[in-house]
This record gives C-alpha cells, structure tokens and sequence, in this order.
C-alpha cells in the first residue's frame, strides 16, 4: 500500500512530493523497528528508503532545488550505499556544479561496481578533459569505445583529444571497428559525423562534406554538422574556429 501511493504520488508536483515525504517518515520509523529482523527483509526495506530518497531527490532537482536534492541523494546512499541511480545522479549533480572532485569521486565509486557503465564512464572522462588530463580522459573514451563500438558521442570526443595531441591517426582504429560494429553502422548518422570529423581535421574537406551532408538531417547530429561545413567553407586552411578552443564546446 505504501509503496502504491509513493509511486501514484512521485510525478504529481507538491501533493506527490508532501506523498514522498510521509512515505519518507514511515519507512525510516519502519526501519528504527527492524533491527533484529533478517538482514535480507532489512536490506529490502533499505532500498525502499533509498528510493523514496531518490524520487525526492529528482523532484527538488527538477525545481533547482539543488541543496535539497543533493541532501536526499546522500540520505538515499546512507541506506543503500550502492545504490547506482543515487550516485550516477549525484555525480551529474555536482558535474552541473562544477564540483568536480566530488563528481569524481561518485563515478569512481559507481565504476569500482558497474566497470561497464556507460554514463559514468563518459561522465569521467568529461572531467578528464576539464582538468586538461588529456591523457586520462583519452583513456577512458578509449575503454568505452571498446566496450561499445557504436557509441558516436564518445567517439566523437576521443577524435577531438587524439588531434589535440597530435595522434589523429589512432583514431583510425576506432572508426573502422565502428563501421563493423553492426549491420546498419554505415547508415548512422553519429557515424558520418564522426567520419566527417576525422575527414575535416586531415584535410580531406571533399570527403568530410560528403559525410557531414549524410548526417545534416539527423536531429541529434544536424547542428553539428552545419557549423563545421561552414567552417570548411569559411576555412579551407581549417584554421577554424576550432583552432581557438572552438572544440570545447563538443563538451558542452
């Protein structure tokens, strides 16, 4: 029942959240209740605290209540330390904050359990490169990609850092396990982006128009893509905008 009214009540504005709340206040009095019960019915009774944390926590985070969200989070870990929605959404917490060791730390913590995660991996390496740890963040885009072949933004980014260090080429490698990595590959958009990226940046600007043009549709991808066929056009030396520390804004 109680549970029931957490969940009719988590997307209902102020008289979901006043529902949260009181469900909040019961469960840690059923919790103040259970201490010589089995500690698997205790640490199922944990996880229900934590995640009526965690839908508090969203709410006030959606109203950019950012303290209050940021409280629950940590009272939703205080229950269930490894409780991965609370720490990927605190990390992005603190990221949005520019909070950066602690965002670290969470996505440190949530990989130590879940190597394979895909947002703390991206988030990491993020940060990485927001601390001008070039080296580390390639790292990390690196052991994503290998994991996920397909995954364009990190792709993306990883060609980004190899030609800031005057690798470009490594990224070859990548692009190519990419294009094999399914069926439908060569028809994806973040594909031709990335193609378009590695084309524009070793002069083949004829080839990177083809591919930018492939991908100029896409809702993800189109804007992108327009502002780098203009750079080609206004550029033709590919000094562009780029060059300045226009390839920051990838990051955004």
């Amino acid at each position: 029942m109680l549970m029931s009214k957490v969940h009719s009540g988590s997307g209902a504005g102020t008289q979901g959240v006043d529902t949260l709340l009181k469900a909040r206040d019961v469960q840690n009095t059923v919790l103040g209740r259970i201490k010589g019960e089995p500690m698997e019915f205790i640490r199922s009774q944990k996880q229900m605290a934590a995640n009526i944390c965690v839908q508090l926590a969203n709410y006030y985070n959606s109203h950019a209540s950012t303290e209050k969200a940021q409280n629950f989070y940590n009272e939703a870990l205080r229950h269930d330390e490894q409780h991965e929605k609370a720490m990927l959404a605190l990390a992005k917490l603190h990221l949005s904050r520019e909070e950066l060791d602690p965002c670290r730390h969470q996505c440190i913590t949530l990989l130590r359990m879940d190597s394979g995660n895909e947002e703390a991996l991206m988030m990491l390496a993020d940060l990485m490169f927001r601390k001008n740890e070039y080296e580390a963040a390639t790292f990390h885009f690196q052991t994503l990609l290998e994991k996920k072949p397909n995954h364009y933004n990190a792709l993306a980014r990883l060609i980004l850092l190899l030609r800031r260090a005057g690798k470009l080429n490594d990224a070859l490698k990548f692009i190519k396990t990419a294009e094999i990595s399914s069926k439908r590959a060569t028809l994806e958009p973040g594909l031709h982006y990335c193609k378009g990226l590695y084309n524009k940046f070793t002069n083949n600007t004829r080839v990177a128009l083809s591919e930018f043009y492939a991908a100029r549709k896409d809702g993800e991808w189109g804007e992108k893509v327009l502002i780098h066929m203009i750079e080609i056009y206004l550029y033709p030396d590919n000094e562009s905008l780029l060059e300045s520390g226009g390839d920051e804004k990838e990051y955004a």
